[in-house]
C-alpha cells in the first residue's frame, strides 16, 4: 500500500527500497543530502580549527544522524567531544561513542542546556555508560540550584560529573552574568565542593558561551566584536587559570579566521590581543558549531557580508541539503506584470526565514540551466509561503510552456537547514563526486527521533 511509504521504517528496509534509484523516481517531498559536500564541509572545519590551535566541539542537533556525526569527528580523532541539546540525542549517540572508547579514544558529551530535575535519572545512565571506560558527560550551570542536580547524577551513576558555568555574554537569553551576586554564589558553591571533596565528587571544566549571531548583524565587524566579547568576558570571569573557554561563531568566521595573518583592523587587533591574553592565562579555547555540516542560505548571507578579503569562503556549491519537491499547479498571468506563478508543497515551514520566504530554487533539472554557474538560483523565485506550501513566480525572460511544468521536480536550497531537515524522518543521500551518477541514491540516513 502507498501508505507504507510514510510509516516509521527501519534503515535496512529503506536502503533496500531506494538505494540505486534516481531523484527523478523517489516519492516527494524529500530531503536530499549530498554526502560529498558534507565530507568536504566537515574536513574543512576540522582543518580550520586545528590551524587555529583550538579544540573543537561539534554540535549534532542540526542533522541528528550517527553517520554525519562520525564525519564531524574525523577519521583520526584522538579525543571525541560532542555537543548535544537533548539527552535522547546523547542516548542515540552512545553506540558510536562506545565504539570509540573500545579503541582507546577519550570520549565526552557536553549537554548544551541546563539540567532539570526530571532528567537526572537519564543523565546518570548516560554518565554510567561513558564512565565505565573513562568517558564523561559535561553539564552547563547557570543557577545554584543546578549544582544539587549534577551531584545527584554523580551519586547515582558512580562517576563524577564535569561542569561549565554558562555565561550570559549580553544577549539576556541564558547564562549567569559575571560580577553579579548570582555568579559569585554559583562559583563559590562549585569551588567549595571541589576543595572539600576533590575531583571525585565534581570537576570544574571552565566557562561556556552560547550567544547567537543575529542575521541582521552579519557583517565582519559585528562578528569579530561578538567573538571577542565572548572570549573577553569568559577570560575576565575566571578567577583561576588553566580552564576551558567554550565559544560560538558562524561557520564562515571559523573557516576564515586562520587566514588573517596579513590583515589588520581595530576589531581584529582587539581579538588577537584577547587570544594572547587567553594563552598567557593557560586557558584552552574550544570552538563549538554545527551549522557548517550542511550549510544553508543563512550561512551564505553571513558569509557574503563577513569576509576578510572580499573572497567568499562559502558558496551555493557548499550547501549539502536541498528539499526536493514538484510543481503541483500553475497560474498563468497571475503574478505581477502578468508573470507565471506555480504552487509547490512543503514550502512554508521548511523555507521561511522568520520574516518571509527564504528558500532559493536551484538550477537542477531546469532546461534553461546556466552553463556558467550550475549551482546558482534559477528563473523560479519563491514569492510567498503559507503553512506547508509556497508560491513560485517566474522571473526569467522566456516563459516556458505551462504543459511542460506541471509535475516538474525542483531542488530548493533552504534558508535554515536544521529547520527544514526536521520535517523529514530520513535523508536520501546522493554523491555529487560520482560523475554521471550524481542523482543516484547511494544511502539512507535515518534521523534520530525522541
Amino acid at each position: 500500500m502507498a501508505t507504507t511509504r510514510w510509516a516509521l521504517r527501519s534503515q535496512t528496509s529503506l536502503v533496500e527500497q531506494f538505494v540505486g534509484q534516481s531523484l527523478h523516481d523517489i516519492p516527494l517531498p524529500a530531503a536530499v543530502l549530498d554526502i560529498a559536500k558534507v565530507r568536504r564541509n566537515c574536513a574543512r572545519m576540522l582543518e580550520a580549527v586545528d590551524e587555529l590551535n583550538f579544540d573543537f566541539l561539534p554540535e549534532v542537533s542540526s542533522h541528528k544522524t550517527t553517520e554525519i556525526t562520525r564525519l564531524q569527528l574525523g577519521a583520526n580523532a584522538e579525543e571525541v567531544r560532542v555537543l548535544v541539546t537533548s539527552l535522547w540525542e546523547a542516548t542515540k549517540l552512545l553506540p558510536l561513542l562506545l565504539d570509540y572508547q573500545i579503541t582507546g579514544v577519550q570520549v565526552n558529551i557536553t549537554y548544551g542546556v541546563p539540567l532539570t530535575p526530571s532528567q537526572v535519572e537519564d543523565a546518570a545512565e548516560i554518565s554510567k555508560q561513558l564512565g565505565r571506560r573513562g568517558g564523561n558527560i559535561r553539564f552547563l550551570l547557570d543557577h545554584i540550584s543546578q549544582v544539587d542536580l549534577v551531584e545527584q547524577v554523580g551519586e547515582t551513576s558512580g562517576y563524577p560529573p564535569r561542569v561549565y558555568i554558562l555565561v550570559d555574554i549580553g544577549d539576556g537569553f541564558s547564562g549567569v552574568r559575571p560580577g553579579t551576586p548570582e555568579f559569585r554564589q554559583l562559583f563559590s558553591r562549585i569551588e567549595q565542593i571541589v576543595l572539600s571533596q576533590g575531583s571525585q565528587s565534581l570537576a570544574f571544566v571552565g566557562f561556556y558561551s552560547d550567544i547567537a549571531f543575529p542575521d541582521e548583524s552579519s557583517d565582519l565587524v559585528s562578528h569579530l566584536r561578538l567573538l571577542d566579547r565572548q572570549l573577553a568576558m569568559l577570560l575576565h570571569a575566571s578567577p583561576i587559570e588553566v580552564l576551558r573557554l567554550t565559544v560560538r561563531a558562524p561557520p564562515n568566521l571559523w573557516l576564515s579566521l586562520h587566514a588573517t595573518e596579513e590583515l589588520s583592523s581595530r576589531e581584529l587587533s582587539k581579538l588577537k590581543h584577547t587570544l594572547v591574553a587567553t594563552s598567557e592565562a593557560n586557558h584552552a579555547i574550544e570552538a563549538h558549531s554545527g551549522d557548517y555540516v550542511t550549510l544553508d542560505l543563512r550561512s551564505l548571507v553571513h558569509n557574503s557580508q563577513a569576509t576578510f578579503d572580499g573572497t567568499a569562503a562559502l558558496m551555493y556549491d557548499d550547501i549539502a541539503l536541498t528539499i526536493l519537491t514538484e510543481v503541483s499547479s500553475l497560474y498563468p498571468r497571475r503574478g505581477e506584470n502578468g508573470r507565471l506563478e506555480a504552487f509547490i508543497s512543503v514550502g512554508g515551514s521548511a523555507f521561511q526565514d522568520g520574516v518571509g520566504c527564504g528558500g532559493v530554487v536551484s538550477q537542477w533539472n531546469m532546461k534553461s540551466r546556466s552553463a556558467l554557474n550550475t549551482d546558482s538560483s534559477c528563473e523560479w523565485e519563491i514569492s510567498r509561503c503559507r503553512g506547508d506550501s509556497a508560491v513560485l513566480v517566474w522571473i526569467g525572460e522566456n516563459e516556458p510552456s505551462a504543459d511542460s511544468l506541471v509535475g516538474q521536480r525542483l531542488r530548493i536550497y533552504p534558508y535554515d537547514a536544521s529547520r527544514a531537515g526536521d520535517r523529514f524522518a530520513w535523508y536520501y543521500v546522493v554523491d555529487s563526486s560520482r560523475l554521471g551518477r550524481e542523482d543516484e541514491i547511494v544511502d539512507i540516513f535515518v534521523r534520530w527521533r525522541g
